[in-house]
């Protein structure tokens, strides 16, 4: 009985082992883009960076990067974000359509994404099931009213830079944009 408990045991480390083993080939010891904060005691947290190759962030980049295409391209004519329904939480997007419309056909928008490029993203929870990302896009305006485009500064037809907010969860094994915002930068 013995004997077999410390097998469980030895296969219980090695399995530990492997494990710990594994996240470490995701880890940095220089800053990177890509953190992970932790608990390290009663209200400490300690970051930790993550490379590039870390399963969430190659899952995570992508998902924002078509999120931004889908979402940063609309045309007050026909507005449409049906095709975040894999990507992002059904509240957000029912609130796209409750808020956003109204602002882009009382300005007359029609815009597309020109490029974006994640510049952060910061994982965080007990089960890792929470992530902030920061990017940076340029947006190209087709059309805009006048008043809009005072505000921000736009100019038809060339990149305009902004800087979005996106606030993730992990939802059965799959990320989702939970919520938005975006700032429009000077140029």
């Amino acid at each position: 009985m013995r004997k077999r408990r410390e097998s469980w045991l030895l296969v219980g480390l090695v399995l530990l082992l492997l494990t710990a083993c594994s996240d470490q080939k995701f880890m940095s010891k220089e800053p990177t883009g890509y953190t992970l904060a932790v608990s390290d005691g009663v209200g400490k947290q300690k970051i930790l960076y993550l490379t590039a190759e870390h399963p969430d962030v190659k899952l995570v980049i992508p998902l924002i990067e078509q999120f931004l295409v889908i979402d940063q391209t609309q045309d007050y004519n026909n507005p449409t974000w049906e095709a975040l329904t894999a990507l992002a939480d059904a509240k957000l997007i029912t609130a796209r359509y409750d808020k956003e419309i109204d602002t882009l056909v009382e300005h007359s928008i029609t815009k597309r994404l020109h490029d974006s490029h994640v510049k952060r993203i910061v994982f965080m929870g007990k089960e890792v099931d929470r992530a902030t990302v920061t990017a940076e896009l340029n947006v190209v305006y087709t059309s805009v009213g006048e008043r809009y485009s005072g505000w921000y500064d736009i100019k038809l037809d060339e990149p305009t830079p902004i800087e979005a907010t996106l606030d993730l969860h992990k939802q059965e094994g799959q990320w989702l944009v939970k919520s938005t915002s975006y700032a429009h930068l000077a140029p």
